[in-house]
């Protein structure tokens, strides 16, 4: 049943917050002027207010989950979190969504041994926790442990076979470990799910490439740009791919649309300047060759073969006489 004209609306939660500021006692309170200071952007109030809810690991666990949203970019306010999550687990029951936090709040500090051992905490308390899961195959996925990955997205995906994310994340472990039909599916089944994932075309381009597909690889780069035409990477990759199949006036269109992105992407400069020499355009192919080494960060691995490539087009310039 629809609803009926002049119907009243529900209030602004601010204003129910404040509310709750000015007439709740005691830990709810504070807290409850807490977020309002952080959202105002007063953090020693925010501060002060927390320090007020009291020593109670109810006050506490909530403590900790306000520092951790709020300051996201501020690394002692999640110092702070992990502080009271841990006084929180010391003194509570053992909770899930605790651990959890505390978990993604060393994750945030860079201490991912620390962030894996409280998503196993989450998972071992609560084994449907899909978040945890998910969380702990992506930390692990970062420090290289892909096997470690997989089989955590796969618990994500026995609780949660909607997220699209894991079946995402998983396709790109798998590719990782040249599982590459595995990762197709995955990333075909992530796509399936949101077809707004324009991350996971991108990565489904590169393994169909990678099996030889390189008609199949541009239909999904161009997927990837039907999404987010601002996707560097893809216009770049797809570049890679067209000229693979010989194209090279439609390799050179998408390296310019990568380096209008992205000036300062030395592997798309020396990508282009390679089309641009098989098509006799030296001068050109020079001028980019050049850009490579000035944009180049220390350390380039394709320093040496960028500037190989100078040299022979300086040197098939002059022999043809400048033209």
């Amino acid at each position: 049943m629809g609803r009926e004209a002049g119907e009243e609306t529900l209030g602004d939660p601010r204003e129910d917050l404040a509310g709750a500021a000015r007439e709740a006692a005691g830990a709810a309170g504070a807290l409850a002027r807490a977020i309002l200071a952080f959202e105002g952007g007063q953090w020693d109030l925010g501060e002060r207010e927390i320090e007020a809810s009291g020593d109670s690991w109810e006050a506490r666990a909530v403590a900790g989950l306000l520092r951790h949203h709020a300051g996201r970019r501020r690394p002692e306010e999640q110092e702070r979190a992990v502080r009271d999550f841990t006084a929180a687990l010391e003194a509570g029951p053992r909770i899930a969504w605790i651990a959890f936090e505390r978990g993604h709040a060393r994750d945030m500090l860079g201490d991912a041994a620390g962030a894996i051992e409280d998503y196993g905490k989450a998972v071992e308390i609560d084994p449907r926790h899909a978040k945890a899961w998910y969380n702990r195959g992506c930390t692990r996925q970062e420090r290289g442990d892909l096997a470690g990955a997989i089989e955590d997205y796969g618990r994500a995906l026995e609780v949660a076979p909607g997220h699209a994310a894991a079946w995402s994340n998983r396709g790109n472990a798998r590719r990782a470990l040249g599982d590459l039909p595995g990762a197709i599916e995955d990333l075909g089944t992530a796509l399936r799910i949101n077809p707004k994932l324009a991350e996971a075309w991108l990565n489904k381009g590169v393994a169909r490439r990678l099996q030889g597909d390189i008609r199949g690889a541009i239909e999904d780069y161009g997927k990837a740009l039907d999404v987010n035409p601002a996707f560097t990477e893809a216009w770049y990759n797809r570049g890679l791919a067209r000229g693979a199949q010989g194209d090279l006036a439609g390799a050179i269109e998408d390296y310019w649309r990568a380096l209008a992105l992205d000036p300062r992407e030395p592997d798309a400069w020396t990508s282009r300047g390679n089309a641009r020499r098989a098509r006799g355009d030296l001068a050109g192919a020079i001028a980019d060759f050049e850009m490579a080494l000035e944009v180049a960060p220390r350390g380039w691995p394709l320093r040496a073969g960028a500037e190989q490539s100078l040299a022979e087009a300086r040197a098939a310039l002059t022999a043809s006489g400048g033209r």
